[in-house]
């Protein structure tokens, strides 16, 4: 086990075991409240408690300044300290012995990943020599690095080098007593017919590093845009493995916990463009498909993702791609969205007045940017059944159910809502219905009363399952009457009664104070009045996440204009239609309860029949 991968079982230890609350309260007071805990926050003017302690999720979040994070982002952002100080002082705190796990354990390194590691730094300190060498005397490359806009400060924040053509770097690893079956090791030079020659030549050099500023390799940019070799990686070796290398992981490891969020672009020169504007948060793969590895790392930091992919075909289907990898991870998603250019690079390079703000303003969600990419260019004459599943399992897979219903109700209104419900029901539910009415001919028609409870127990899972996705279409009426002025008086206007009792009580505090909510500032401030209204968790947990989303959605234009054209009408309808579903179930719970337990023979035909209805 090396240093390195002790430090990330430390990380763990902070995140995972201790509680949140015990490393927040070593700086400021809490009060429990359910099962959270609250406190004045202190990263803004706070009077009334808005930070909320999650001991369960183990975050913290205040519902004013937006301010979020984990244990190590709270004491970072408190006492202004980087990533590795503020894990120091947690440590300290909380007795995890830290130089256990950060003072390096040279025995514990493979020698020759050692060597390795002390060859490349000597390499980067040549190139980088070479570069500034190189700048006085070659006007090409002077003239492509002020093209690109790389400043001085960028050269130096990302280490970048140059190659010649000479042979060099094996001559000055010579010279500094390196072996050359040990350079070959390190991937730097190459065997051509029994010579050996430098792997990288006339080439700008950008070196790959590790989150703890490790030299893995390197790769070559040629200026020459005739080359057909555009990129040049070093070789895989015992330290370099592109599929487990995040590139500029070291530079954005603070920024991400800042903001909690990560951008992931396609290669290194997407990174640079958004370092000059100032957006530092980026992150890029070595020209490999999105893995198990990239995604483990950057979860220890952030579970809020947004690709920002070129915007040409093969843009889009990296981002789908990843989408697929992505869905079943835990991650939020999010796309940013262009038109102005095929990538970041050509965009910022092009846009002198493009700024942190445009970026923000592009960033929508995978389902909208998957919609207006894919679904939108779509024609009903034109599209295969191959095509429709392949959307609609996209569509279906994603687990913002606010979202997913509104981008189905403008698929149905492009294909026909009856032809998609058909296509969906036979999608989703025929092989599962096939799979429940098989009746093996083998099995003796005696049944006990252990499958009675079975079956009982089944349907009640079924019934809740319904209750669980009806009770979460009202809260996104909820919202959606937050959102809407138009929405909520529509929904008044319909007499439309909540189910659930606590959204129904809730929505009639709504139309009892109308006049406190005019604005976005007056509903936000009448959410956080209602949390201190509401004694039972149950309400409290209600309103959080009111406010929560409503605070996330008031300026997604996209969201803002559908629901302003959702028909009302349709949408109760619908939700109507998922009730008479419930109450079909209810009835059938009935029957399970009141049915004769005597007579096996006719509960065996009578559970077959409801299974078929």
């Amino acid at each position: 086990m090396t240093a390195k991968k002790d430090l990330n079982e430390l990380i763990e230890k902070i995140t995972n075991d201790l509680n949140i609350e015990d490393v927040i309260s070593h700086y400021i007071s809490l009060e429990k409240k359910g099962n959270s805990f609250v406190a004045i926050c202190p990263f803004h003017q706070d009077s009334n408690p808005s930070l909320s302690i999650s001991s369960t999720k183990k975050i913290f979040k205040c519902f004013v300044c937006n301010v979020g994070g984990n244990a190590i982002t709270f004491v970072q952002k408190y006492k202004k300290v980087n990533y590795l100080e503020a894990i120091k002082i947690i440590s300290e705190d909380f007795n995890l012995n830290w130089n256990d796990y950060f003072v390096k354990k040279e025995r514990q390194e493979d020698p020759k990943i050692k060597e390795i590691k002390n060859i490349n730094l000597e390499a980067l300190n040549f190139y980088k020599y070479n570069l500034q060498i190189e700048i006085e005397k070659n006007k090409k490359l002077k003239d492509y690095l002020n093209e690109r806009k790389f400043t001085e400060k960028l050269i130096e924040v990302f280490n970048i080098g140059w190659a010649g053509s000479n042979d060099g770097l094996k001559k000055y690893l010579l010279k500094k007593n390196f072996k050359e079956q040990e350079i070959l090791r390190a991937s730097l030079i190459k065997n051509n017919n029994g010579n050996l020659r430098d792997l990288f030549f006339n080439r700008l050099i950008f070196p790959i590093f590790n989150q703890f500023n490790d030299v893995l390799g390197f790769s070559g940019r040629v200026i020459d845009q005739k080359s057909p070799i555009k990129y040049l990686n070093s070789s895989q070796n015992l330290l370099f493995n592109k599929s487990k290398i995040i590139y500029n992981l070291n530079n954005a490891t603070e920024e991400i916990l800042l903001k909690d969020n990560v951008i992931i672009v396609e290669g290194f020169m997407d990174v640079i463009s958004f370092y000059k504007i100032g957006i530092k948060n980026v992150v890029a793969s070595m020209g490999t498909a999105f893995n198990i590895n990239h995604i483990d790392k950057l979860k220890s930091f952030t579970k809020n993702f947004i690709l920002s992919f070129d915007n040409d075909q093969a843009g889009i289907q990296t981002t789908i791609k990843t989408y697929n990898i992505l869905k079943n991870h835990n991650i939020n998603l999010s796309v940013i969205n262009f038109s102005d250019g095929k990538d970041i690079d050509e965009i910022i390079n092009n846009n002198l007045n493009i700024n942190k703000k445009y970026f923000e303003d592009n960033k929508i969600s995978f389902l909208d940017f998957y919609y207006q990419k894919v679904i939108v260019k779509e024609k009903l004459e034109t599209l295969t059944e191959e095509k429709l599943k392949e959307i609609l399992l996209i569509v279906l897979s994603y687990n913002d159910l606010v979202k997913k219903e509104i981008i189905l109700l403008k698929i149905k209104e492009k294909f026909g809502k009856d032809f998609i419900n058909s296509f969906i029901q036979n999608l989703n539910f025929k092989p599962l219905v096939k799979k429940e009415i098989i009746i093996n001919n083998k099995i003796n028609l005696k049944i006990t009363n252990i499958n009675k409870n079975k079956n009982f127990s089944s349907l009640n899972n079924t019934l809740n399952k319904y209750l669980g996705k009806y009770y979460q279409e009202e809260f996104k009426f909820l919202l959606y009457s937050l959102l809407s002025s138009s929405f909520f008086n529509n929904l008044i206007f319909e007499n439309f009664i909540f189910i659930n009792k606590y959204y129904k009580e809730i929505f009639d505090l709504f139309k009892n104070n109308k006049a406190l909510l005019k604005s976005n500032d007056d509903k936000i401030n009448y959410l956080k009045t209602l949390l201190q209204k509401f004694s039972s968790q149950r309400e409290e947990n209600i309103i959080k996440s009111l406010l929560e989303n409503f605070q996330e959605n008031i300026k997604n234009e996209n969201l803002l204009k559908t629901i302003k054209n959702i028909n009302v009408e349709d949408f109760i309808s619908n939700l109507h239609e998922k009730w008479r579903i419930i109450n079909k179930e209810k009835h059938k719970k009935k029957f399970i309860e009141n049915i004769n337990a005597n007579d096996d023979e006719e509960y065996n035909y009578m559970i077959n029949k409801l299974k078929i209805s």
